[in-house]
């Protein structure tokens, strides 16, 4: 799916601009990095981009989906059927074991059956190098399997727009290799619009499109 923005300006409860983007353009399959120093609104972006946060200037498209206007149930509907998002941090529930935590949600946002939604999540566990055998519950993972279990369960409903927000930033060289190993295995297999926000050098020579946030500004990004 096609993402235009334009002119976006987000600013803060005292009116300063934490974000201000004059033109992103992604094609359909494409991959997009956005990098900047911390502070510098890359969060924020992907934020307007998903349409979580509402810019105070300027428009977001997806294709002819524009999210800047969508609000309540129609937003709800869009996101759930075209975006899977990435948090920096794991949310996952611990008690439950790998297989669960990526189909709990499904049931509610899927029209496949339980059978074809439990096959989907095996295939995206088997991809992310998540085991299954001897590890009951999500509590005894890794760092790095945790990591890539929330990013599979964040790609069961076969998204066509993935959003990564800084999915390496808690992990080591080895493990944060592994991830984007898997994420672009997954892009290759099956071509969703996706863009990820990093910082980390090495993740962000494997994008050829890159916005750069360069101005650092007061507000976290």
């Amino acid at each position: 799916m096609k993402c235009y923005a334009k002119d976006l300006v987000v600013r803060n409860a005292d009116d300063e601009v934490i974000v201000s983007v004059d033109e992103l353009a992604v094609d359909t399959g494409g991959t997009t990095s956005i990098s900047g120093p911390s502070g510098s609104g890359k969060t924020t972006l992907l934020y307007c981009l998903s349409g979580l946060i509402k810019p105070d200037e300027g428009v977001v498209n997806w294709e002819e989906h524009n999210v800047t206007t969508m609000a309540g149930n129609k937003l709800n509907k869009f996101r759930r059927e075209n975006i899977g998002f990435i948090f920096q941090s794991p949310f996952l529930f611990d008690e439950l074991d790998p297989l669960s935590n990526v189909t709990i949600h499904s049931a509610f946002n899927t029209n496949l059956s339980k059978e074809a939604v439990n096959e989907k999540a095996k295939e995206l566990l088997d991809l992310f190098k998540v085991p299954l055998k001897g590890r009951k519950t999500a509590s005894v993972l890794s760092g790095g399997e945790k990591q890539r279990l929330s990013m599979a369960r964040g790609l069961v409903n076969n998204p066509k727009i993935i959003l990564a927000d800084e999915p390496t930033a808690s992990l080591d060289k080895k493990n944060s290799k592994i991830l984007m190993d898997c994420l672009l295995s997954y892009h290759k297999d099956y071509s969703p619009t996706l863009v990820v926000v990093s910082h980390d050098s090495s993740v962000l020579s494997r994008f050829t499109n890159n916005l750069s946030l360069n101005q650092r500004r007061e507000a976290d990004a």
